[in-house]
């Protein structure tokens, strides 16, 4: 009797798993891990040809880890490092001019919520909010100067099935609002921007497990 049971039962969980392994290259997919990568570099002219002005270079570099709670919303973490370079003009007379360089290193911590759109079997559209906490590292031992920021986001793209359980994905659009403040200092700065795709890409890969 106990070796009918086992017989059932191990026929159906192998029901199952070839009834699961059948379905579409999202609704099989429970847990995924990924990163993404964005590069942005942009300068500020001034005066004539001859002024380079402000120059301003960011890398992002972030992994995830997300969980789907249904078959369209996924909840997940994120943890990123930040390098940010300023080389900023200033006038040391009436007729000459320097930069000076300033450098930004930070950690984040990004809680968020997904939800996923099929287009088609392999194409979606993604939708993402979400917190996110900046922490500074930089290692100047001469100032005790800390900023920390936070940002609340939310964001859409394309996410396109290269295999079925790898995909490559692209931000489109992206609203933001964020709050910073430097410790020891009484300053505070508050930001809302708008960013596209094509002027700030963000690329990223998630695994499906």
């Amino acid at each position: 009797m106990t070796k009918h049971i086992t017989r059932i039962l191990t026929a159906t969980i192998l029901l199952i798993i070839l009834s699961v392994s059948k379905t579409n290259a999202q609704e099989n997919k429970n847990i995924f891990i990924g990163g993404d990568i964005s590069y942005i570099t942009k300068e500020t002219n001034i005066g004539g040809s001859e002024y380079k002005g402000d120059t301003e270079t960011n890398l992002n570099l972030n992994a995830s880890i997300g969980k789907f709670i249904n078959d369209k919303i996924a909840l997940g973490i994120s943890l990123g490092y930040s390098y940010q370079e300023k080389w900023i003009q200033f006038y040391d007379n009436y007729d000459s001019y320097d930069y000076f360089k300033l450098e930004f290193k930070s950690i984040s911590i990004n809680p968020f919520i997904r939800t996923h759109k099929d287009i088609s079997e392999k194409l979606i559209i993604y939708t993402e909010g979400g917190f996110i906490l900046d922490l500074e590292i930089n290692e100047d031992k001469t100032s005790n100067e800390k900023s920390n920021s936070y940002r609340i986001y939310g964001k859409t793209g394309l996410l396109y099935f290269i295999s079925s359980k790898i995909s490559l994905e692209i931000n489109l659009l992206s609203l933001t609002y964020s709050k910073s403040e430097i410790k020891n200092i009484d300053h505070n700065s508050k930001a809302l921007y708008i960013r596209s795709g094509i002027s700030s890409p963000t690329i990223g890969v998630k695994w499906y497990l």
